[in-house]
């Protein structure tokens, strides 16, 4: 029997202070998660289209890295290219959307989608959540 379910990876910056730095290969952790619906209707989604879905759901973790390698039991040490490829292998588990996010305050914003399964952006207000200099001061 095939696996349909749709995962996500989830690459998370921690923004603690109004200097944050950007930069796309040092994020704080990734998650690779399960999701509700389909990969066309996410992908639907994202691209502002209309769905029937009342509600899109990542469904709790199937997998985690840590760039501190916070939980060294789990098996997440080492680089994160070794930890998707060990999820491929040993969970078999292939994500087809990544999203980018910024953590600030407990709260998380999703700031950019990628399909892997194309190398497209679907989604990308990096820039615009960057240029906006008192965000983090009022979130």
């Amino acid at each position: 029997m095939k696996d349909d379910t749709l995962y996500i990876l989830e690459k998370i910056w921690k923004v603690e202070l109004t200097s944050f730095k950007f930069d796309k290969d040092k994020f704080d952790y990734a998650l690779v998660r399960p999701c509700n619906v389909n990969y066309r209707t996410y992908k639907n989604f994202v691209l502002g289209k209309r769905i029937k879905t009342k509600c899109i759901v990542h469904e709790g973790c199937v997998a985690s890295w840590y760039a501190d390698n916070r939980f060294r039991q789990i098996g997440s040490i080492g680089p994160f290219e070794q930890f998707l490829v060990e999820t491929n292998i040993n969970k078999q588990v292939f994500p087809l959307i990544e999203n980018w996010v910024f953590e600030h305050n407990w709260k998380s914003y999703t700031v950019c989608t990628i399909d892997l399964k194309t190398g497209e952006k679907l989604f990308d207000k990096v820039d615009w959540w960057l240029s906006e200099k008192d965000r983090w001061k009022l979130i």
